[in-house]
């Protein structure tokens, strides 16, 4: 019996409580194969930790800014912050893809690839990318 049946079964012989039930409902719709994949792979970090160190400063920037004024604005900044943490994390110079990238869209022209990833990058147990 796999882990969303149990929930199901649990579900059922709950009495009428209906916190218990909604919570139960919530749990049960969730995506359990990939939030035990860490468990399986130990390549992946247990938390996101990583993630939440990475934004930080865009949080902060954001509140010291008073933030963007349009959902397009908001839409810029985000892609913006992706693709230079994912140039730094890639070891590659975010100032340069995005001037090829402006080039390219006055050219008409399809925007630059991101670079690849390197092969010699790990997640330590902290959660932190480190060369093998």
């Amino acid at each position: 019996m796999g882990f969303v049946e149990v929930w199901s079964s649990a579900r059922n012989t709950i009495l009428n409580d209906s916190a218990w039930s909604e919570w139960l409902d919530f749990m049960s719709h969730q995506d359990w194969d990939v939030i035990v994949l860490p468990l399986h792979d130990p390549r992946l970090p247990l938390t996101n930790n990583a993630a939440e160190r990475q934004l930080r400063h865009y949080v902060i920037a954001r509140r010291i800014s008073f933030g963007t004024r349009t959902p397009v604005g908001s839409h810029s900044m985000a892609l913006l912050a992706s693709i230079i943490d994912t140039c730094r994390l890639r070891r590659a110079n975010a100032t340069e893809l995005l001037a090829r990238a402006i080039h390219a869209a006055r050219m008409g022209l399809p925007a630059p690839a991101l670079p690849p990833i390197p092969t010699d990058l790990v997640y330590s147990s902290d959660d932190r990318l480190v060369r093998v």
